[in-house]
């Protein structure tokens, strides 16, 4: 049978995702929804397509069955029940027999590939970078810094964990991708950021859909910045298929263009797929230090190469009386919010429920006092304190979204904002890792730079290692 096999490059802003939406509701005009597959890396992908398709086509969820990530795909494929599958529970079940510790946490993408803080962290990570890839382990553990772990640790690791699953009939994602997908009856496959799909997810699916029809694929390679985690960024440049570039970006303006073209210059294997900007030009900025940037109104987006950087942006956010996110987590917290808002409510005649009058127990040592909130909450800190009261002197509102947020670039993937602003300082770790794979790294740095709508800021370096922008 003769595939139609469809690429479309979306380099950024131009609205790929929504090119795979429009293909799937015209393909659903005339295709039966349990006959056409939405697969992505992401769940929030996935769940976008059936919600749109649900909206416009009056489908239940339940009709779009294959609109799913890969990993429920695979679970899917291989008829499993969730207490089949793997847990951190078992892990740390297997670390106390073996004297390791796993706590599931973040790995700090420092290196050619993640480095989590734990010893059993880190073996597991190794094992399953190796599968996601099809190499063997040996040639993972001679790219990570193992300085503190031990190769024969490792193999018993392995061995414990194997023989665990096969007692307990568990398994991992790993597992269910090397199991093999069943060939699914369908005739559309729409697989959306398919430039972080894995050697071993590329398997996976190409064994899943080799009955369908057409299938489109959307990604761009330029933007593919989870290599650390298993992603095959040459197999998706090397696809065959029907070539299709989106050339208009709507997000990233004239001059940000510019400076990220700049960037994707530098890398050496990529496919060409120019793009024009929108029409506003824009604008970078550098700055010699974060402080004197103006952030007073608009969405930012504060981004740096490496974690241990947030902390200063966050405290440098915080120090000017400016509401963000750092890691996802508000620096305003609900509570005290509520707290704040029930008091003045109640100074102004409303009458309090006993519940509410428990939460101001919390805060205030006097119920009875008629001070403003911020003279009455003796009990809050008064650092907590002081930064509310900042916060709306500055005309910062506590109850909306944040508009600042900061993240590591691998953190900010897929988002955007008016301002962006970028640390160039990253860790050792990071600037060494450069001379193995320069492409890696200037892929970050273009994915940073393009979350810009308006103005990029650059902030100059005061370290020895950096990114030159």
């Amino acid at each position: 049978m003769t595939q139609s096999i469809n690429i479309i490059l979306g380099p950024p802003g131009t609205g790929k995702t929504t090119r795979l939406l429009d293909i799937m509701e015209e393909e659903l005009k005339t295709v039966d929804p349990n006959h056409i597959a939405f697969v992505s890396f992401t769940k929030k992908a996935a769940e976008e397509a059936a919600k749109r398709a649900t909206e416009r086509f009056n489908f239940a969820r339940s009709d779009l069955v294959y609109f799913r990530t890969i990993h429920s795909m695979a679970f899917m494929s291989q008829g499993l029940k969730r207490d089949q599958v793997m847990q951190l529970k078992d892990y740390k079940k297997i670390g106390q027999h073996l004297g390791l510790t796993f706590t599931g946490g973040e790995f700090n993408v420092d290196g050619p590939v993640a480095q989590g803080k734990n010893n059993g962290d880190q073996y597991s990570f190794i094992d399953g970078f190796s599968r996601a890839r099809h190499i063997s382990p040996r040639v993972v553990w001679d790219m990570i810094n193992h300085d503190n772990l031990n190769w024969f640790e490792f193999k018993r690791y392995q061995d414990t964990v194997a023989q665990y699953k096969r007692d307990k009939g568990f398994c991992d994602f790993a597992d269910m991708l090397e199991m093999g997908g069943r060939p699914l009856d369908v005739d559309v496959v729409i697989i959306d950021e398919a430039q972080d799909l894995s050697t071993a997810q590329w398997r996976f699916v190409n064994e899943t859909f080799k009955l369908a029809k057409r299938i489109y694929i959307g990604g761009d390679d330029d933007q593919a910045i989870f290599e650390w985690s298993g992603a095959d960024v040459q197999r998706f440049i090397d696809l065959d298929g029907k070539r299709t570039v989106l050339s208009t970006s709507y997000r990233v303006p004239e001059s940000v263009h510019t400076l990220a073209t700049g960037i994707t210059d530098k890398i050496k294997t990529r496919a060409d797929k120019p793009y024009h900007s929108k029409e506003e030009k824009g604008t970078v900025d550098y700055w010699s230090d974060v402080d004197h940037i103006d952030m007073s109104s608009g969405t930012w987006l504060l981004l740096a190469r490496n974690s241990y950087l947030l902390g200063e942006l966050g405290a440098v956010v915080k120090q000017a009386g400016l509401r963000y996110t750092l890691k996802n987590k508000d620096s305003v917290t609900v509570s005290d919010v509520r707290a704040i808002r029930l008091w003045e409510h109640s100074r102004s005649g409303l009458e309090l429920t006993e519940s509410d009058l428990d939460l101001l127990r919390d805060y205030c040592s006097d119920l009875t006092c008629n001070k403003i909130w911020h003279e009455a909450f003796d009990k809050m800190q008064a650092e907590h304190r002081e930064y509310y009261v900042s916060m709306l002197r500055r005309g910062e509102s506590l109850t909306k979204a944040p508009r600042i947020n900061i993240s590591t670039i691998h953190g900010s993937k897929g988002g955007e904002a008016d301002h962006v602003v970028l640390l160039t300082d990253m860790a050792y770790s990071t600037w060494d890792a450069t001379s193995l794979n320069s492409d890696a790294e200037h892929r970050v740095w273009y994915v940073g730079a393009t979350r810009a709508k308006q103005s990029l800021h650059i902030v100059q370096p005061r370290g020895r290692y950096y990114y030159d922008l």
